[in-house]
């Protein structure tokens, strides 16, 4: 949102960013699992909200990735294929650092360096290796025992079913593992009519856009509007969960005008139509993009 209404806030914090490396040696790293730095970064790029180079981006992300894969020893990842059981987490800390791995290509193919995109490339998918078909989750796995009775066991802040869907940069990937759009549309959808899909934290904002690779976008509208309507509110306890610096209300905001972000770090926004005949956004730039909702049916509010 911040680099849509307000590029020039964006633009100063990823170049504190930059300068918080330049004298670390190494770009933040947040209280969670992952190292979505990464996707701050790429994605102001991607949408021109930063005064980063691509190349300056390249060099800070893969010297500090590398060293907290190193620091936090989570070589197995590339060496197995997956952090294993021994970790608490290992479910969830193999399905972000996929998701970073395939940021740290997209930065390095920008950035012309080929062999290190190929590399990280090849990790992108080594959720796979963690893919029980026989439950259609993402499991805990040590060695080749998967560990199917372990409950919440290896997912941070998540469930095996919240967990299970996070593959962000490869929707058709995941479709896939689940045999075809009609089967993976069905489940996700009685998933979130069940209550399984807990809206409350930042992995699952982007899972309402998920039924738009499986050529439901029909649910996609659906289940934002539920959300909107169900776990929003003008009440003090209006926002789902913690709001984390924004991130919450920001999703409100988005989906209320139709703009919905896919996958943090192509740019690419989802398209809804908006709750409003007409909206009107008064852009740093000095230019206005309006949105304004036609035909007859009337999404519901």
């Amino acid at each position: 949102l911040l680099a849509l209404l307000k590029p020039s806030r964006q633009k100063a914090m990823t170049r504190s960013l930059y300068e918080e490396y330049e004298q670390r040696g190494m770009l933040h790293q947040g209280p969670m699992t992952g190292y979505h730095v990464l996707a701050i970064l790429l994605d102001s790029y991607e949408k021109q909200a930063t005064d980063l180079t691509i190349e300056e981006i390249y060099d800070a992300a893969e010297t500090s990735y590398e060293r907290y894969l190193k620091r936090n020893g989570l070589q197995p990842f590339d060496t197995q294929g997956y952090i294993d059981a021994r970790q608490a987490e290992s479910v969830s800390m193999t399905t972000e650092l996929a998701y970073n791995h395939w940021l740290m290509s997209r930065i390095a193919q920008e950035s012309r360096h080929a062999d290190q995109a190929a590399r990280w490339l090849a990790g992108a998918h080594n959720y796979r290796n963690l893919w029980d078909a026989s439950t259609e989750f993402l499991l805990p796995r040590l060695g080749d025992e998967v560990l199917r009775n372990s409950g919440e066991f290896g997912y941070q802040e998540s469930t095996k079913w919240t967990a299970s869907y996070f593959v962000p940069h490869d929707v058709q990937d995941l479709i896939n593992l689940h045999g075809g759009r009609e089967h993976f549309a069905d489940r996700l959808h009685r998933a979130f009519v069940a209550g399984e899909i807990v809206f409350d934290n930042e992995p699952v904002l982007h899972y309402p856009t998920l039924f738009v690779s499986a050529d439901r976008p029909d649910l996609t509208l659906e289940h934002t509007r539920k959300v909107m309507n169900s776990n929003y509110g003008n009440t003090p306890g209006g926002i789902p969960g913690n709001d984390d610096l924004g991130s919450m209300s920001s999703w409100w905001a988005l989906a209320s005008l139709g703009l919905m972000p896919a996958c943090p770090g192509t740019g690419e926004y989802v398209l809804l139509p908006t709750i409003f005949d007409r909206a009107t956004l008064h852009l740093e730039s000095g230019k206005t993009l309006t949105i304004e909702r036609k035909g007859s049916e009337k999404p519901q509010q």
